[in-house]
């Protein structure tokens, strides 16, 4: 069994208090847990779209160390995965649940690699059929 492991996730672990509980899951799961490039991108993202300057060049070597601490263990989004993920659009589409672009790419890599999603946003991914995991949620 694999996890993938969503942006939120990785973010809460950059905030300077994390919830413990999300600590507590990934220390018991961190062997078994795999992110995306898609993933780095929304992490990425956000830092970059900071006005403080020195909390981006903070931030940014956090994410760093973090995304380095997965060494091979970060999926490429490639086209098997742009299908999957669209894929799984149109199964939520029929389902009455929108997919939004990057909720797609990420569904799309959980999706090829047989992988449990990690995410605070299950209500998003609900609808695509996938194994979901909130850490938050867990004992």
């Amino acid at each position: 069994m694999s996890y993938l492991v969503d942006s939120n996730v990785l973010s809460e672990l950059m905030r300077p208090a994390p919830a413990r509980q999300v600590v507590a899951w990934l220390d018991r799961h961190y062997a078994e847990c795999w992110t995306s490039t898609i993933v780095i991108l929304e992490v990425e993202r956000g830092i970059a779209r900071m006005a403080d300057e020195n909390r981006r060049v903070a931030l940014r070597a956090v994410s760093e160390r973090l995304f380095d601490r997965f060494g091979p263990r970060i999926v490429v989004f490639d086209r098997r995965c742009a299908s999957m993920g669209a894929e799984l659009v149109g199964v939520c589409r029929k389902a009455g649940r929108d997919l939004k672009l990057g909720d797609a790419a990420i569904a799309g890599v959980a999706g090829v690699y047989d992988q449990i999603l990690v995410t605070r946003n299950t209500g998003d991914f609900e609808k695509t059929g996938l194994s979901l995991v909130n850490p938050w949620d867990a004992a």
